[in-house]
């Protein structure tokens, strides 16, 4: 999975163990903006890990059927009071009484951004991550039970790299020898979920003109006191893009989310994003992704990082409930010790 210039959070879904619920699908790769947090850790990362030099993505733009989709589609820009009063994340919110304060947060949170991006080292840290699927009962159509559930453990790196106007990450898992995963290998996985560092880059400075945002109050955030921001995507001005594929069938992915942004240091403690629009043609009915990120202090860095530690993303794909979630722990320094080329 990849975007036009920056790469999102990664979600590939398998075909194996859900074929009978998801019919002849395949691979169905979707990327879109997502975010996680935390950890702590000291030293260099000690494998003898690799580097892997992926060939570049061909550019990605909507179709126009695409673009009459997401530009016909409701937001989190068109909520009425009511509606916010009754999401189920900001039912402790302080609504805003108008949007004076905006510009302000945004130009903060962006400065807080790019200063994050300008001295972000390699990160290496351990990954767990929890993969389940449900499915509708043919009988019960409300009722949802039970189908599979692994769990997988890894070493999972984080690199900063530029793509055009655009700085993004690039993030792969290795096994404990450091030796790069295939993920299609994994063929007990029911869905691959990855890229959740960048989730927050849509609040930095060069990415803020691709969205919308509306101020909808303040709220607590694990004791701290946080500005909460509404942002979708605009397809006419979007420059990173994500895809969904079903067999030979794909779609171009945008996003609308929420922001916890904290009011002191105006780094983002929480991300949450889904579908700007459903997309019927590749049967994807709903996808939710939500980030939560924590101050990590390395060796040999200034201050701290704001990296992922837990990230949960669900889908509803043709009636089928999959959702993955993972934790990040025992952040450290990366080091390269050698470079492998891309799989042709």
């Amino acid at each position: 999975m990849s975007d036009n210039l920056g790469k999102r959070s990664r979600i590939g879904l398998r075909n194996k163990h859900l074929k009978n619920t998801l019919a002849k699908c395949g691979w169905f790769v979707i990327s879109s903006a997502m975010v996680v947090g935390l950890a702590a850790g000291a030293g260099p990362f000690a494998q003898q890990a690799v580097e892997p030099s992926p060939a570049t993505p061909p550019r990605l733009v909507p179709s126009p059927k695409e673009l009459k989709i997401y530009e016909g589609a409701r937001t989190v820009m068109d909520w009425t009071p009511n509606e916010i009063r009754r999401h189920h994340f900001l039912h402790r919110l302080r609504p805003a009484k108008n949007q004076e304060e905006l510009r302000v947060i945004l130009s903060r949170v962006g400065r807080a951004a790019l200063a994050q991006l300008k001295e972000f080292p390699k990160v290496a840290c351990d990954e767990e991550l929890y993969s389940e699927a449900k499915v509708r009962s043919a009988v019960h159509p409300l009722e949802v039970r039970p189908f599979s559930s692994r769990i997988h453990h890894f070493h999972y790196i984080i690199i900063p790299k530029q793509e055009g106007p655009l700085l993004t990450f690039s993030e792969y898992r290795t096994n404990t020898k450091g030796n790069p995963v295939n993920m299609r290998d994994l063929r007990d996985l029911n869905m691959v979920t990855s890229n959740f560092t960048s989730s927050w880059l849509y609040f930095s400075l060069p990415d803020q003109r691709d969205s919308r945002f509306r101020y909808l109050g303040r709220e607590k955030m694990r004791k701290a006191d946080c500005y909460v921001v509404g942002f979708a995507q605009v397809p006419s001005r979007a420059r990173s893009f994500s895809v969904f594929q079903s067999g030979d069938r794909s779609a171009v992915v945008l996003v609308q989310g929420l922001a916890w942004i904290s009011r002191r240091s105006f780094h983002i403690l929480r991300i949450m994003t889904w579908l700007l629009a459903p997309l019927p043609d590749v049967g994807l009915e709903r996808e939710q992704t939500i980030v939560d990120y924590f101050p990590v202090h390395l060796t040999s860095t200034k201050g701290f990082l704001w990296l992922p530690r837990d990230a949960t993303v669900t889908i509803v794909y043709r009636g089928a409930f999959i959702r993955n979630t993972h934790h990040y722990s025992d952040f450290k320094l990366f080091r390269v010790q050698s470079v492998i080329k891309a799989e042709d």
